[in-house]
């Protein structure tokens, strides 16, 4: 009898595992997340401040940046050192692991006043997307451009602007994907060299780990195996409805949603 209640409950753990069952859950009013792969997550709150959490939701670190506006995009691909960029300030700054500024970058001194996006580059400086050229370029740590992508109009035919603005851009590897949803996740290799468009429009957040894309449509989440080009949907905690996403992040088998209430992390 015992042999046959302790089957019963390994069972049911499986099939909550199969299911997506939700892990852990940390509640706050967060904009957006981000998560290194020390499985530290990143969460910007709605009245524009910054913390380093782990997985329980302590707070290991915060700061606030609000003299320089709303703070749009985060990248934490080194922990030791977060970017942090300001759109409407045109401002990117990198800190220490404790949020302590570093370096600042100042766009507009640098005359290019239409960045809508950047991130770190594993080389030297960061990438950066320039809408009034739509070019890709990467600067070394003077502010420097050192390489540059063709015009993206040019690369795609494509000659109705307005439809060429990026949401998310990360380097993974060697490569920089870069996702416009009229077009799909354009990849560039290390130099700026167009390389390939994964043909996926309307996607907002992506993450690549290993051979793997993962990413986030009409509220689902989606692993695209970038060798084989297999897709196939992962299942999310029953409680947790599609349209309630706002974004996710990825980290060590681990998938970590932003909804209204706070943070969900699932092992799926």
């Amino acid at each position: 009898m015992k042999n046959k209640w302790t089957i019963l409950l390994v069972l049911s753990f499986l099939m909550l595992v199969q299911k997506g069952k939700s892990q852990t859950s940390i509640k706050g009013d967060f904009s957006w997340i981000q998560v290194d792969h020390m499985d530290r997550i990143y969460a910007i709150h709605k009245q524009n401040e910054i913390s380093k959490l782990n997985s329980k939701g302590q707070t290991l670190a915060s700061a606030s940046f609000k003299l320089l506006g709303t703070l749009d995009i985060l990248d934490v691909t080194n922990p030791l050192k977060p970017l942090l960029y300001f759109e409407n300030a045109n401002v990117c700054v990198i800190t220490d692991n404790t949020f302590s500024e570093l370096t600042r970058y100042d766009f507009n001194r640098m005359d290019f006043n239409q960045v809508s996006l950047c991130c770190h580059s594993q080389e030297d400086g960061l990438w950066f997307y320039n809408g009034a050229d739509l070019q890709l370029k990467r600067i070394n740590r003077d502010g420097k451009v050192i390489h540059e992508s063709q015009s993206i109009s040019y690369l795609i035919n494509q000659n109705r602007v307005e439809d060429l603005s990026p949401t998310y851009m990360r380097e993974y590897g060697n490569n920089v994907y870069i996702s416009f949803p009229s077009v799909g996740i354009m990849v560039f290799d290390q130099y700026g060299n167009y390389a390939k468009t994964i043909s996926f429009k309307g996607i907002k957040t992506f993450y690549v780990s290993g051979n793997v894309l993962y990413y986030v449509k009409d509220g689902s989440i989606f692993r695209y195996d970038l060798e084989t080009f297999e897709q196939k949907a992962i299942n999310l905690p029953e409680d947790l409805k599609p349209e309630k996403i706002q974004t996710m992040a990825w980290s060590n088998g681990k998938v970590y949603l932003l909804h209204a209430e706070g943070i969900k992390i699932v092992k799926p």
